[in-house]
Order: structure tokens, then C-alpha cells, then sequence
């Protein structure tokens, strides 16, 4: 029976020692920090649900590129991926959710 998605992600990052290399590191991710943070509280998740909020910001700059004719394809893909959070419960939204709380105090819903 095939490894799901996200036993596959927890596996290679336990197997990777991304967790140990990060806090062994001179180099420095806000982001990979918040993510090893994320994962050191709760491995899997669990306890957040994969629905990443959006401000609106995102919607007014998209909106305002259009307006222009101002390719913006990097903030639409991001727009679109809040949009797919919440669709299904992947552990990649769950993921993203908790970065967006720990780096801007977005809400999370769990």
C-alpha cells in the first residue's frame, strides 16, 4: 500500500534531520525556524486544520494588476493555494497555515 503524502513529508524531514540541521545552522530562514518550531509542537499537525484565511490584500493587488495588465503570477498562485486549503485537510496547508500564524498572526482554525 503506497506511503500517504504526508507520511511521506514527515518521514523525509525525520530522515533528512532537517529538524537538527536547522537549529545547527549559521545560516538563518525565518520561515524554515517557524516551520521547525510548527513541527516540534505538533509533528503532524494535527491540531491545525489545512484552511490558510486570506487579508483581502492579496484579492486588491490581483485585482489592480488586472486593471493594468500587470503580470503578478507569483501573488495568484499564492491567492489560488489559500483558496485550495480549503478545499482538502493536506498537511501542505496545514503547513502554510501555521507559517502564516507564526510569521503575520494570521488566524488558524483548528
Amino acid at each position: 500500500r503506497p506511503e500517504s503524502g504526508t507520511n511521506r513529508l514527515t518521514s523525509s524531514i525525520h530522515r533528512s534531520g532537517l529538524l537538527s540541521s536547522c537549529k545547527n545552522s549559521n545560516g538563518r530562514s525565518t520561515l524554515l525556524e517557524l516551520a521547525v518550531d510548527a513541527l516540534k509542537d505538533d509533528p503532524k499537525l494535527d491540531k491545525l486544520k489545512g484552511f490558510v484565511q486570506d487579508s483581502g490584500e492579496g484579492r486588491w493587488m490581483i485585482a489592480d494588476a488586472l486593471e493594468k495588465d500587470v503580470p503578478v503570477p507569483t501573488l495568484t498562485t499564492a491567492l489560488f493555494t489559500r483558496f485550495r486549503s480549503r478545499q482538502d485537510q493536506s498537511f501542505a496547508g496545514k503547513m502554510l497555515a501555521a507559517l502564516r500564524n507564526a510569521f503575520g498572526g494570521h488566524a488558524v482554525r483548528r
